[in-house]
């Protein structure tokens, strides 16, 4: 970045700067959106210190003090995005700062109000002025639009944390993009009980869609370790499951999830209650018709991050394995108008777990919303259960469309029989839609999925012969905005355990001529292989690693939720 410290700076502090900045640790970014040809700057001052005027911009920024840093965004990138590295000491605990951003194009200058940085992240921050103002008049602008809460981005695995606001003078929403049904899914319908009460979904449903989008979540906190709580949530794209904030970061839990699995359609005999995931799910009854998915990134909003505000308890998981081309999922869209959400049947999946359901079964229920307590929630009059939270409320459209609305949140303790869910608006919308974009590349990039055999074998998984031979099928997944037609190489290998690479046996050497894939489009592509006959008796694995470069690499090898589990003898 390119950093400019006023004249007046003093030399201690700089000193300490600098040498924060130096230190190791995870990064912080932020990420602001902007119009073309925009510029933007920033501005940080330690809010402590007597204000001052800033040399070069007096009249523009509302703070200012002898430890003010001002300095310009990095220039936006193709989607109109800059990302600006923020030294990490701006988040150390027991330091506060304010903050502001100042965006210039051909209509003006527009200001945010200051907003707060300190050792929870970013809070506070609001929306720019209305309209660009002349310089002379600028001061006189207090009062700001509606306030937007910053999206905030964590990495689980290193701490990273990406800040996203918005310099753009008038934000679009894209239109709403539907979900599909997974390549392992059949069709399923909607039905419920109303509002009123609960029904399980029947055990042969799971597979169908959309019921196989609904997830069990099971999450652990640095602040109760050992313990597993529990969840629940819808997949709002293969990757990208919406759920509840508190599902993935709780200040009295210590903060973010130290780890988060996925369960679509998942189903269990007995109590899900605080099981150690290490124990094999057949040891304790446990179902996960396409296996799970490990969490490596959270987005929530800084309201609900900073300040537990209730409004905004929402969050957007990104998976490690784009799981929902199996099971399918649902598109996101928003309504403003609170009646919408009285006179439209909506439907809500998810896993209750306290007395008397235990988060072992799916449960369902439709109906209207009652109410709107403000216009980031919508209400119905009946009681939810924990590890309900999360869950997707969704609307079926006249063309067999389905749409996620929002997701379960609280009941209101003052209201013990009512369920508080909050509403997707047009700027969650925005940024959820923004945050998955930014995970699909703009070229091709396919990942193997879900190997399974289609030969009928007695006794499955056990029955393969040495020296016979059976039709192996895979899942290719293209996760990305872009479609792809071409050659595939790929090669089918079997190992002695469920960690596939290039070291392993080769059963096949596949290759296809032509291969047309869409954007976020799934195919199944099969294959006869022979089990090799001086293969010892045993457990074998079978998997795929695929040859072709595409956009990304070190996703193109199936993982251990993905392989063939066979019995060889």
């Amino acid at each position: 970045m390119n950093l400019h410290v006023p004249s007046r700076l003093p030399l201690a502090l700089l000193a300490f700067v600098a040498a924060r900045a130096a230190a190791q640790g995870p990064q912080f970014h932020l990420d602001i959106r902007q119009d073309q040809g925009q510029m933007v700057w920033i501005a940080m001052a330690p809010d402590l210190l007597a204000a001052q005027a800033i040399p070069g911009v007096e009249g523009l920024l509302r703070l200012g003090g002898p430890g003010t840093v001002v300095w310009t965004a990095a220039p936006a990138d193709a989607r109109g995005k800059s990302r600006n590295v923020v030294p990490s000491f701006a988040f150390a605990a027991g330091y506060r700062w304010n903050a502001q951003l100042a965006a210039f194009d051909a209509q003006g200058i527009r200001l945010t109000q200051p907003f707060r940085v300190d050792g929870h992240g970013i809070a506070g921050v609001s929306a720019f002025t209305a309209q660009g103002m002349p310089r002379d008049q600028l001061q006189r602008l207090d009062a700001p639009d509606d306030p937007r809460p910053a999206a905030v981005d964590f990495v689980l695995a290193t701490g990273d944390t990406v800040f996203h606001l918005d310099a753009r003078r008038n934000p679009v929403v894209g239109p709403p993009q539907p979900g599909r049904p997974g390549i392992r899914t059949t069709a399923g319908n909607e039905s419920g009980t109303d509002m009123s009460g609960l029904s399980v979904v029947a055990l042969g449903d799971l597979s169908k869609f959309p019921q196989a989008a609904t997830v069990k979540l099971f999450m652990t906190f640095p602040g109760d370790p050992g313990y597993f709580h529990q969840g629940s949530g819808i997949l709002i794209d293969p990757k990208h499951v919406l759920t509840a904030g508190h599902c993935a970061y709780d200040k009295d839990l210590g903060g973010y999830a130290d780890k988060i699995w996925v369960v679509p359609g998942y189903s269990a005999t007995g109590a899900a209650t605080n099981v150690p995931w290490v124990t094999a799910m057949s040891n304790w009854g446990g179902v996960e018709p396409n296996g799970h998915s490990d969490v490596v990134d959270v987005e929530t909003w800084s309201d609900w991050r900073t300040d537990r505000d209730f409004k905004h308890d929402v969050a957007v998981l990104e998976l490690n394995r784009p799981i929902g081309a199996l099971t399918g999922w649902l598109g996101i869209t928003y309504q403003l108008d609170c009646d919408f959400y009285k006179d439209t049947t909506f439907y809500l999946r998810g896993y209750p777990g306290e007395g008397p359901y235990n988060g072992s079964r799916m449960y369902y229920q439709d109906g209207t919303f009652d109410s709107c307590p403000t216009k980031w929630e919508a209400r119905f009059e009946q009681l939810s259960y924990g590890s309900q939270s999360g869950s997707g409320f969704y609307r079926l459209d006249s063309n067999g469309n389905r749409w996620v609305h929002g997701v379960l949140s609280h009941a209101p303790g003052w209201y013990p029989n009512k369920t508080d869910c909050v509403r997707l608006r047009d700027e969650k919308c925005d940024d959820i839609n923004d945050w998955m974009d930014d995970h699909r590349g703009t070229v091709a990039d396919l990942t193997p999925l879900s190997v399974r055999c289609t030969t009928a074998v007695v006794g499955l998984p056990s029955g393969f012969a040495r020296g016979s031979s059976y039709t192996i099928e895979f899942a290719c997944h293209n996760y990305s905005r872009a479609s792809r037609s071409g050659s595939l190489t790929y090669s089918i290998m079997i190992s002695s355990d469920d960690t596939i690479s290039t070291t392993d046996t080769r059963l096949l050497a596949g290759s296809r001529s032509s291969v047309a894939i869409g954007a976020l489009d799934t195919l199944d592509l099969h294959d006869t292989v022979t089990i090799p006959t001086g293969l010892a008796a045993g457990t074998w694995y079978i998997g795929v690693i695929l040859q072709t470069a595409d956009g990304r690499s070190g996703n193109q090898i199936t993982l251990a939720q993905d392989v063939l589990k066979i019995t060889v003898w």
